[in-house]
């Protein structure tokens, strides 16, 4: 044997001879390995750069099994010898050993840590591990040298690979979780920092790290994963609304709650077997097709949406549904929320029943207010045509009246009559069902509501005056706020005559700013009873012994609910004060 070198092989790399200080590292008996081709005894993916570095008498790195067939991790140091032989120096690269007769201090340090500390080579096969890892896996440290983590130990193969991509990429993984198979096949997880070994040249030989048992964490996060599964099922099975979730790359439905078998009245099966689509009436298909495009888009729908259903049976569900769109394994689910609202629809439709009613009721009770108006209107226009007709008769039986004043009379007979036809006009305009919203002058709509009932005023003594900005228009509907108007004046004027106020008046403020019109009504009659203010409102709530109650109410639902304004009500110092903001 020459001196110096650990391994003498021949020119096909066969060995000749074993130095005593390496047969006993590698626990060799005799001359059990000579002869044998060096090559053949390491690991499989070392052998074709173990012959290159041979061949070019260059360092590397390579697994080199012990006769109890464990594996050592060493390096090669080749060296060219006469006769065409090679000699080998050989050097154990096993951190935590130099060769199985004493530990370093780092060794010593490692012996004695709960974590565990590993080194893999590049191909992932273990070259040193601490002994804690017997405590976690029941192997034994020699046991796993040179067993491959991702084929032997990762419980997901693919776990490995993400790993390789991650240290490839940085360097360095943390905290890295994988589950792996402890020695009697049960599952235990670690977490795992690591970074790339580098030899003297700075090759890349391996990976270094720490591991930390977290399976009683995992285990626990399972369990409450499992419970929170568990809990969303019974959450999704005892949802009122219908919920279905979609596959959007397939369109299909892969799951819905009982609320949705329910409605559409299909099995889970059957529901499965369907195209999204099939679920709504022909007549919603662009809607539904539009709805399906931006879903599978990946946008979901954060506004509802009106759709219709129909059942197995052919009948139509009104819904309104809403969308929301998640990614698990790289594929998209929409989960779709559709409520039934039938029984809105049906309330809806009977409270604008009740409101047409109410309407109808209100209208009728300020015809009355009305027909007394027209009386104060037609009362001078009558008695003047009763003094004409009185005079052309007188005169025609006297024969003192010529034509040409006859004619006079007629025309001016004509002329009244002309003004009464209008008022009637006036109000007949005004009691017709409202038209489309339109943009009209606020200042001629007051002028209108006022000539109407302003008679009336005039009857019991009540001024009007009149603030108004000039030229200010409204887009609404125009009617419905003049009645509104005429409501609370007419509450103005009763409330004055009433309780006999002195000197009794209506003041009328209107102003216009940034997008927003102040209408304000106010009076001298005393104000509002304070028990009797938070309920002026309120349907059929009047304080007058003659009264309905609904004028208030009605103006209400119009301003905040046709017109989408407010109206609200306070005292002030001499009386009540009505403020419309639109």
């Amino acid at each position: 044997m020459i001196s110096g070198y650990d391994l003498i092989l021949d020119a096909d790399y066969n060995i000749l001879s074993i130095s005593a200080e390496y047969a006993e590292k590698l626990q060799y008996s005799g001359n059990s390995d000579q002869a044998k081709s060096f090559l053949e005894l390491l690991k499989p993916e070392y052998r074709s750069r173990a012959a290159a570095a041979l061949k070019n008498c260059e360092k590397d790195f390579c697994f080199i099994p012990t006769e109890r067939n464990k594996w050592i991790f060493t390096e090669i140091n080749p060296a060219p010898l006469p006769a065409g032989r090679t000699g080998i120096k050989i050097k154990n690269l096993n951190p935590l050993s130099d060769g199985g007769s004493s530990f370093s201090s780092f060794a010593e340090f490692i012996e004695n840590m709960f974590d565990i500390y590993y080194t893999s080579d590049i191909y992932g096969n273990i070259t040193a591990v601490s002994p804690s890892i017997f405590i976690y896996s029941g192997f034994t440290p020699e046991e796993l040298i040179g067993k491959n983590l991702g084929n032997d130990l990762y419980v997901n193969p693919e776990l490995r690979i993400k790993f390789k991509e991650l240290m490839g990429t940085q360097g360095r993984v943390t905290a890295f979780d994988a589950p792996l198979y402890r020695k009697d096949g049960s599952i235990w997880w670690v977490s795992t920092s690591a970074h790339f070994i580098k030899n003297s040249y700075g090759t890349v030989i391996g990976v270094e790290g720490i591991a930390r048992d977290i399976t009683d964490y995992k285990e626990g996060q399972e369990k409450l994963v499992k419970g929170i599964e568990t809990r969303y099922k019974a959450l999704f099975e005892s949802a009122t609304d219908s919920i279905f979730i979609f596959d959007l790359r397939t369109k299909s439905i892969v799951d819905a709650n009982a609320a949705a078998r329910k409605m559409t009245g299909y099995s889970l099966d059957e529901l499965r077997e369907l195209m999204p689509e099939q679920l709504h009436p022909r007549y919603e298909y662009e809607k539904i097709k539009d709805y399906i495009v931006r879903k599978r888009e990946g946008f979901g729908l954060k506004e509802t949406v009106r759709l219709d259903f129909m059942t197995k049976q052919g009948d139509i569900i009104p819904a309104e549904i809403t969308a929301s769109v998640i990614t698990e394994d790289n594929r998209k689910f929409s989960i779709d929320v559709a409520r039934d609202i039938s029984q809105r629809l049906a309330t809806e439709k009977k409270q604008r029943e009740q409101e047409q009613m109410l309407i109808h009721q209100s209208k009728m009770a300020a015809m009355g207010e009305m027909i007394s108006n027209i009386a104060h209107q037609w009362r001078q226009p009558l008695s003047k045509i009763t003094g004409i007709l009185t005079n052309l008769e007188m005169g025609t039986l006297q024969g003192f009246i010529d034509k040409k004043e006859a004619e006079t009379l007629i025309h001016e007979a004509f002329s009244t009559l002309k003004f009464m036809s209008r008022t009637i006009d006036d109000f007949k305009n005004f009691f017709s069902p409202s038209k489309p919203i339109e943009e009209f002058c606020i200042n001629a709509a007051l002028k209108e509501v006022i000539s109407i009932i302003e008679p009336n005023l005039r009857f019991h003594g009540i001024r009007v005056l009149m603030k108004v900005q000039e030229n200010i228009f409204l887009k609404t509907y125009r009617n419905e706020f003049c009645q509104v108007l005429l409501n609370i004046i007419q509450n103005a004027k009763d409330v004055l005559s009433i309780r006999r106020i002195t000197d009794p008046k209506i003041e009328i403020r209107i102003t216009a700013g940034r997008e927003k019109t102040v209408i304000r009504i106010s009076d001298n009659g005393g104000g509002i009873d304070h028990n009797a203010m938070e309920r002026i409102f309120e349907p059929y709530f009047t304080t007058r012994p003659d009264g309905q109650g609904i004028g208030l109410y009605m103006s209400k639902i119009i301003i905040e609910k046709n017109i989408k304004g407010t109206i609200t009500a306070k005292n002030t110092f001499e009386g009540a004060e009505f403020t419309i903001v639109i």
